[in-house]
């Protein structure tokens, strides 16, 4: 959690000195993650026409509540309708650092990405990811990203399908 924290303060001190022509600086929410249980949030610095650095936080929320026990759930199956079913995190917290490359222009269109994740039951695995993000108005943008543990996707033999992401983000910056 530590390591997460300094990089987006790194990030956001390097907004006003950054060594580009194009200088922005992203922050986002992922909606997705609510889904799943995890809330995660999102710092971006562009530092080139075509690169940025990113760092992620999530903090899987589900797991804070208790499942519901044996004579509970068989209250209710018989007096109420049959709910959706509810997914967990599967980490208490976890976090990202990611170099990006666009493909056209920085901070929109097509991207890159690679780098580190670090879970609290997981450890460290090695990421590689694509997105793709668009604006709406006046710095507002909506994002997709699939993103997978290299380590991960060995050890199972198949890519997750958790790793979907779907962001909403402001950009600041010229």
């Amino acid at each position: 959690m530590r390591g997460a924290w300094i990089a987006a303060i790194c990030l956001l001190a390097t907004y006003d000195c950054g060594f580009c022509q194009d200088r922005r600086c992203t922050a986002g929410v992922c909606v997705s993650g609510f889904i799943t249980g995890c809330a995660e949030i999102q710092i971006e610095y562009a530092f080139g026409m075509h690169w940025s650095a990113a760092a992620e936080a999530c903090l899987g929320f589900s797991r804070l509540f208790e499942e519901k026990d044996m004579l509970e759930k068989e209250h209710d199956s018989e007096f109420s309708f049959e709910e959706l079913p509810h997914m967990r995190a599967t980490e208490l917290f976890t976090e990202y650092i990611q170099g990006r490359y666009w493909i056209s222009d920085n901070s929109r269109g097509a991207y890159l990405s690679a780098g580190l994740k670090h879970g609290n039951r997981s450890g460290v695995d090695w990421t590689i990811g694509v997105g793709y993000r668009m604006y709406i108005w006046r710095g507002i943008s909506v994002g997709t990203e699939y993103r997978t543990g290299i380590i991960k996707a060995i050890k199972t033999g198949n890519l997750a399908t958790d790793g979907i992401r779907i962001y909403l983000n402001y950009t600041l910056g010229k």
